[in-house]
């Protein structure tokens, strides 16, 4: 989050109509991309693991683990209960619940309705790109775990989600201070070390607002990981699932809305029916128990047409979707009256105008993503082109050639308002002098930006312009998932966890059904232990169960094979997570 004295970035909404009448030229909508898919992909891997460099607590975030200790605010509690973990707000240090858990929810929400946009490139703790020393798209070093990036990245944040739902009467809602952690230009991990009243740690825990938005948006968040985590690990999902009813309980005790409490960083939600009604048809999806669903259409005359843009303090869009997949008609003509009008307000470029000039580029992101629902729901065969407009903006094809997103073309973001990306420690008032060193290069960080691409100011203190924020990230990365899923989806068959590894024989004649033990050498030299039963088929391919533990940063087994039939080594052969 910003300086207070510009913490206006959603008041200003009353503004919107002189955007609108400044920007109603309309666009001539191209059918077809102005990038490869290949630079999607790219981008998309980019704004995802932006996430991992916001992580708070142990991490490993992979902007600072190579820095210092590489942990930050390991010590965030209420007392002897550990509130550690969960994403810095934005190139600053707080956990504001705003936007933490709206993000969390938009990220799940995206994956949940175009899974097949989201692949797999790294691993949870970027072991693969530790292990070489290179940090890059290019260097292909990120070492798949089996499940996609996004939840590996989101599952950092719902295991903080699970503790800020306590229980049905304890919610926790933010962790720090902005005013204390905007006293200096440091590291996280060196901030933590200093003294409270200078932003370290232990910081306030903030808890039990008079609040139903971000409890509704920790349970719906938690709620669809409950869903899409369960064929990785059914025991973390159910765990899910049961803090998503203490959001849930806790949510419907509280309706009503607030804001942050220590500055006005961040004022509160327009109204919380609508983020109520996104909770409970998540849970009524994952759960099917029908009180759920009737709790959640009690809601439905109160999602309406905000007269704004989505964002994490305005989503009509999300609930509408939600209650028109079932079976609310209105509300499918809602959201297609929503995004009508997104897209009947655009600059000359095609681009959303509608929203505020902080965080400027955040909102033709969200407005890309209600348009893909709005498209899931029509059952539109491509991809909106209002969509292509948007990111491509974004990712250079304006006026100016300027890329928005930190690592991205030729002409990137240099200057970004974020302490960890460039690892100094010097509280130095000359920000401008900071390079970003080259392994943090492709950081992913979405600007605030602008709608002018000539007015563009590439330098940290216009904070308005360079700052990236959480929500800014989430509504990118939904859209790039939904343009892939639509032009070139993944296989989302592959996904099996990082326990299931997929081992392929050679067949000797006349070998049929095998059994018996395997023995498992990771190429980084460690051994372990696997049993499996079943047969290998023509193609020398293992056909039946394998259970086998193996250390996180393992990539592949070198194996021996000893059948009911015969013993001895086979000849090695290699694994590959699935």
């Amino acid at each position: 989050m910003l300086f207070s004295p510009h913490t206006q970035r959603s008041f200003v909404r009353a503004l919107a109509p002189l955007v609108l009448l400044t920007s109603l030229a309309l666009p001539r909508l191209a059918p077809a991309q102005s990038f490869p898919t290949a630079d999607y992909r790219k981008a998309l891997w980019m704004a995802t693991r932006f996430y991992g460099g916001q992580r708070s607590g142990a991490g490993p975030n992979w902007l600072i683990m190579d820095h210092k200790s590489g942990k930050d605010f390991t010590g965030d509690a209420d007392g002897d209960y550990s509130l550690a973990g969960g994403w810095h707000d934005c190139g600053d240090h707080v956990k504001y619940g705003q936007t933490q858990f709206y993000s969390g929810y938009l990220l799940l929400k995206a994956y949940s309705e175009f899974p097949a946009g989201f692949d797999d490139y790294y691993d949870a703790n970027y072991s693969g790109y530790h292990n070489s020393g290179d940090f890059t798209w290019e260097g292909g070093h990120g070492g798949p775990n089996g499940i996609p990036d996004l939840l590996d990245e989101v599952k950092y944040a719902t295991d903080y989600f699970i503790r800020c739902a306590r229980s049905e009467t304890e919610f926790y809602n933010q962790v720090g201070e902005g005013n204390l952690d905007h006293k200096n230009w440091v590291t996280s991990v060196q901030m933590a070390t200093l003294p409270v009243q200078e932003g370290g740690q232990i910081r306030k825990a903030f808890k039990n607002p008079n609040d139903a938005s971000m409890p509704s948006f920790c349970g719906a968040a938690l709620s669809v990981m409950a869903r899409v985590y369960r064929k990785f690990d059914p025991a973390y999902a159910a765990a899910c699932l049961q803090h998503a009813r203490f959001a849930y309980a806790y949510a419907k005790a509280h309706p009503g809305t607030e804001g942050t409490k220590d500055g006005g960083f961040y004022p509160a939600n327009a109204k919380w029916q609508d983020d109520f009604a996104i909770l409970t048809t998540e849970l009524y999806r994952t759960t099917g128990e029908g009180a759920f669903l009737e709790d959640a259409k009690r809601m439905a005359a109160n999602v309406t047409d905000h007269n704004y843009s989505l964002c994490y303090n305005n989503n009509d869009d999300l609930a509408a979707y939600n209650l028109a997949v079932y079976g609310q008609a209105d509300k499918a003509d809602l959201l297609q009256k929503i995004v009508g009008r997104y897209k009947g307000s655009v600059t000359a470029a095609g681009v959303g105008s509608i929203g505020d000039n902080w965080g400027r580029l955040r909102f033709p992101m969200n407005q890309s993503f209600a348009a893909a629902l709005a498209g899931k729901l029509k059952g539109a065969a491509g991809v909106d082109p209002f969509a292509y407009k948007n990111l491509d903006y974004v990712l250079g094809a304006n006026s100016a050639g300027q890329s928005f997103l930190v690592g991205f073309g030729t002409k990137s973001p240099q200057k970004p308002h974020h302490r960890n990306i460039y690892l100094s420690d010097d509280n130095t008032a000359n920000k401008n002098a900071l390079v970003i060193p080259e392994r943090n290069r492709q950081a992913g960080i979405l600007m605030g930006g602008t709608l002018n691409p000539g007015e563009y100011k590439d330098d940290v203190e216009s904070y308005a312009f360079t700052e990236g924020c959480i929500d800014y990230n989430a509504g990118l990365v939904a859209s790039l998932g939904y343009v892939l899923a639509m032009t070139a989806p993944v296989d989302t068959a592959k996904f099996k966890g990082p326990g299931s590894i997929g081992i392929r024989l050679p067949r000797r004649a006349g070998e049929g059904r095998r059994g018996g033990a395997m023995r498992l050498r990771s190429r980084d030299g460690w051994g372990g232990n696997a049993q499996g039963a079943g047969s290998v088929d023509g193609l020398g391919r293992w056909l039946g169960a394998i259970s086998a533990e193996r250390q996180p940063k393992s990539t592949g087994f070198l194996f021996d094979f000893a059948s009911e039939r015969s013993s001895g080594i086979s000849p090695t052969g290699k694994s590959n997570p699935e």
